[in-house]
C-alpha cells in the first residue's frame, strides 16, 4: 500500500538523488526542487505564477553558481 513521505524523508531522498548525479545542471535542478518544493519544466511552466517561477530560477541559479 502506498504511504506518503514526510517532508523530511522527501528532502533526504532528493539529497541522495543529487549526490548520485554527475551532471551539474541536473544536480542543481534536483536541489532547487528540494528548496522550493516543486520542479519547473517547459510542460509545467503555465501552472506556476511569476513569483513561483522567480523563486525556482533563483534557487536554480544559486545551486548552479555553488556547484561550479
Amino acid at each position: 500500500m502506498p504511504t506518503p513521505l514526510s517532508a523530511d524523508a522527501f528532502d533526504a531522498m532528493l539529497d541522495r538523488l543529487a549526490a548520485g548525479v554527475d551532471d551539474p545542471v541536473i544536480k542543481a535542478k534536483v536541489l532547487a526542487s528540494r528548496d522550493v518544493g516543486y520542479i519547473l519544466t517547459e510542460d509545467t511552466l503555465h501552472l506556476f505564477s511569476a513569483y513561483e517561477i522567480d523563486l525556482w530560477e533563483a534557487a536554480l541559479d544559486w545551486h548552479l553558481d555553488n556547484l561550479r
